[in-house]
């Protein structure tokens, strides 16, 4: 019954980074076990660059561009990439082994933790890459700018059925919040390893903290942000506090998940006696359900 909170959230969110930023309050994201893979795709796409750079002394320019749309197109259409890829390989043979690994690669999915985990020999941090829209949503946003109130009508219509009344209200709205999430920064995100023992923190800020001017409207790549050691060194410095060994990643993050955790007995004891009261009936749990809970 509310398929428009998406923009009420939206539109909460700009508030938050508005006035961090006119405060001069820095905002953190800090995750654990991210499945994020910007560094790992950063890599593939420098050695594929490389590999097809070799491929150009034997293979012809339209066929060079036929291997750049394999990748290009890799997420959306896997069939369509891997037979324009195949009907290469039939022709040049043993020449494309190489693309072919590069290719199968971006196929499997592979977190930046796994990488670090893999190859990290003591503490420290990856490069920070600033980030625009991830390449599955480059072409919605440029959507968004070219016609938001068109995209708005096609995307949000069953809210726009729920708002009838003010649907003019709700497009004009719904525009404008769109046009905040256009002015959003960029994000700048590293992977921070406290312990090699651990798994590595993601740490995303917002980019004006590194100097940065750019928004998702006008930055739609990823790139390393070279140079940036002094302001990288400075989150680790507030950061580090928190960090209280392998089972407590960040102290305050734990603390507050602790707060607003809903915990099994609370449901047992508070929640479902209300529920039962309120609907006039008794709820049957599964009998695995309570064999963990009465073993």
């Amino acid at each position: 019954g509310d398929r428009a909170f998406p923009l009420d959230y939206m539109d909460l969110y700009a508030k938050l980074l508005k006035e961090c930023r006119e405060a001069n309050v820095l905002i953190v994201g800090v995750s654990k076990d991210s499945r994020a893979e910007f560094l790992r795709d950063k890599f593939l796409h420098q050695i594929c660059s490389k590999e097809l750079q070799s491929l150009r002394a034997s293979l012809s320019s339209e066929e060079i561009r036929a291997l750049e749309r394999c990748i290009e197109n890799l997420e959306e259409s896997p069939d369509s990439s891997f037979r324009i890829f195949h009907g290469l390989r039939r022709k040049h043979g043993s020449l494309l082994d190489r693309f072919e690994q590069i290719l199968l690669e971006f196929m499997h999915a592979r977190s930046d933790f796994q990488l670090v985990l893999n190859f990290a020999s003591q503490p420290g941090y990856s490069t920070p890459m600033e980030m625009g829209a991830v390449r599955r949503t480059k072409k919605e946003m440029e959507v968004m700018m070219k016609d938001p109130e068109g995209y708005v009508k096609r995307r949000f219509r069953k809210s726009i059925a729920e708002k009838a009344a003010k649907e003019g209200d709700f497009v004009n709205f719904a525009s404008e919040v769109i046009g905040k999430v256009l002015d959003f920064p960029t994000i700048v995100s590293f992977h921070l390893l406290f312990d090699v023992r651990d798994t590595p923190l993601r740490i995303d800020v917002p980019s004006w903290f590194f100097g940065s001017e750019n928004t998702l409207r006008n930055f739609m790549e990823t790139q390393f942000r070279e140079g940036a050691k002094d302001r990288v060194e400075e989150l680790i410095r507030m950061l580090k506090p928190g960090y209280a060994g392998l089972m407590d990643y960040n102290v305050w993050l734990k603390r507050a998940d602790e707060q607003v955790k809903l915990q099994d007995k609370d449901m047992d004891n508070l929640y479902e006696r209300v529920l039962e009261k309120e609907l006039g009936l008794t709820l049957i749990h599964t009998r695995g359900y309570r064999r963990v809970k009465y073993p």
